[in-house]
């Protein structure tokens, strides 16, 4: 292997285009000796090809992948959630509400969360057939293009439900037309008590039209994604009243900060990302109901644990608290402290103005608190441990128009450094014979190797290329011998670049001994003998199973 800087960029037969054709190649120069002759792929990247680059010591595996939504998979395009914690024992604080939660008091609980319409039958059974969007991670997080805003008809009858999604208090939702699945970025959602790293945000009203038809006005009559009617805020608490201090520099309602920031993991940009609250739930309505303080409409990312509020005689939409409705939202746009989000939700805002940045959103979260878990004061950042939501989706290699860098093609810098191979050295030695290994260890009738009942597999693994292994009873018994002596071994194939030590680093046991008797259950020695680098001994326990003669 090879120290150096390289860079691995994209291209095309019509490299000044800005587009990406089919026909797409990617080349590696050396960054460090730019006399070195680029490195052109073999194939093109529609094709998966692993090409070894002999000169440098490593290889490049690329291929392009379909658009997410395009249900070419039964993962539908989407790869995966992470939640990492800074702390190895963490406070572990974020949980959320995912689509179709049961409220778990009434069946009207049981559809209040029922806020995305991908189940067979539903409007977007046909973008998401195998819910795969509602089912990332945990489910607190969903593309926001999923989010349902229409009425939900049921026997004739008009079901109220929660629904990060906008809409009028027509039902209409005139951004989806403008909308497309495949916008969907890779992003990194980083919660953080480090006032220094959040981010300036709207803050918007999280009460839906259903809230405003059944009597539960917001505050100050605010709509459906209006700003919030409280007045802009600082990050600080200098009186310590435990609420933000309001931000005399800049006058006007509405603006707070967001306790952290996110990045779009593919271009490394900072996002714009904001929140919602139902100032419904300020405290003005059941006080005694909360479970602590009333976090609905104060202008502070401060979800509690509570989902439900005691029911009374009736239950209504208001007695779904769901932690005060704090919404998150990732946008696609660079970080600008929400500047055109601000000017367009804006509470004299037309519908038509918010419909030129809600395209903007990516993914929406409904965030709660765990159970047993709270939330920090606004003096002490809110946030009780730094936490990352990573949220990942398939993205195939594009142009990034108006980047002006490289035409925008994709294009990656990596170094490597200390990487060579050395001489081994007797701790390394060591460390190497510990890596062997008996699987299954024990062993009760079946391993995943077996491809029949007709078989009894376990695989001695980590072997080094020359070795002698022994196997004995536990009384000594001489039961069966391998000799091993794989070195310049080389693998078959049309790629002569790939020399390797050995074809394989494991021998499979059929738990015979060497007259080709099976064995009796019980505990065996398994000694490995590698020579000059040294000797280990393995205990094993093995049940043997029944012969099954079903299949003669």
């Amino acid at each position: 292997v090879v120290d150096g800087s390289f860079e691995l960029r994209l291209v095309d037969e019509n490299i000044d285009n800005n587009q990406l054709d089919n026909n797409v190649r990617w080349e590696l120069r050396s960054l460090s000796d730019p006399s070195q002759p680029v490195i052109a792929s073999e194939r093109t990247i529609d094709r998966l090809n692993e090409q070894i680059i002999k000169e440098y010591g490593f290889s490049v595996a690329i291929l392009q992948t379909p658009e997410v939504g395009t249900n070419e998979d039964e993962e539908n395009g989407v790869v995966g959630y992470e939640e990492e914690y800074e702390s190895e024992e963490p406070i572990q604080w974020l949980t959320g509400i995912p689509d179709d939660l049961s409220g778990g008091t009434t069946s009207f609980g049981d559809l209040v969360y029922d806020f995305v319409d991908n189940s067979p039958g539903g409007e977007d059974a046909d973008i998401d057939p195998n819910q795969a969007f509602t089912n990332i991670g945990p489910g607190y997080f969903i593309p926001y293009y999923m989010a349902n805003w229409r009425r939900k008809e049921d026997q004739n009858r008009d079901l109220q439900y929660i629904t990060p999604a906008w809409s009028d208090l027509s039902g209409n939702n005139l951004a989806r037309g403008r909308m497309k699945l495949e916008d969907l970025n890779n992003v990194d959602i980083v919660f953080t008590s480090n006032k220094d790293l959040w981010s300036r945000c709207v803050v918007i009203e999280g009460a839906n039209r259903y809230y405003n038809q059944s009597g539960f006005l917001a505050e100050d009559n605010r709509r459906h994604f209006d700003l919030r009617s409280d007045p802009n805020v600082t990050k600080f608490d200098n009186d310590r009243d435990g609420q933000p201090d309001t931000d005399t520099d800049d006058p006007g309602t509405g603006m707070g900060w967001f306790p952290g920031y996110a990045i779009d993991v593919e271009t490394g940009q900072r996002l714009n990302i904001f929140f919602a609250e139902n100032s419904v739930y300020n405290g003005s309505l059941a006080g005694d109901a909360f479970v602590g303080e009333p976090t609905g409409g104060d202008m502070m990312f401060n979800p509690s644990s509570q989902l439900f509020l005691p029911a009374g005689n009736f239950v209504t939409l208001f007695n779904f608290l769901s932690g005060g409705q704090h919404m998150v939202y990732v946008t696609k746009t660079p970080y600008d402290e929400c500047a055109s989000f601000r000017a367009n939700f804006s509470a004299s805002a037309s519908n038509l103005l918010k419909v030129r940045s809600i395209p903007d959103i990516t993914w929406a979260g409904f965030i709660m608190s765990a159970p047993g878990t709270e939330m920090l004061s606004y003096e002490e950042g809110l946030i009780p441990e730094d936490v990352t939501v990573k949220l990942r989706v398939n993205s195939p290699f594009e142009v990034q128009e108006g980047t002006g860098a490289f035409n925008g093609y994709p294009t990656y810098r990596f170094t490597i450094e200390n990487k060579q191979s050395t001489e081994l050295s007797e701790v390394e030695v060591d460390d190497a014979l510990d890596m062997i290994k008996v699987v299954p260890n024990p062993y009760y009738g079946f391993s995943d190797y077996e491809q029949s009942q007709f078989t009894n597999i376990v695989k001695i693994t980590n072997l080094p290329a020359k070795c002698t292994v022994t196997i004995f009873s536990l009384d000594g018994k001489f039961i069966r011998q391998y000799r091993r002596d794989e070195i310049g071994a080389v693998p078959d194939g049309v790629n002569r670049a790939l020399k390797r030590q050995q074809i394989s680093p494991a021998l499979e046991w059929d738990l015979k001994n060497n007259k080709g008797i099976p064995v009796a259950s019980g505990v065996y020695l398994v000694h490995i003998d590698a020579g000059e680098l040294g000797e280990r001994v393995i205990k094993w326990f093995g049940v043997n199973r029944k012969f099954d003669p079903s299949g003669l």
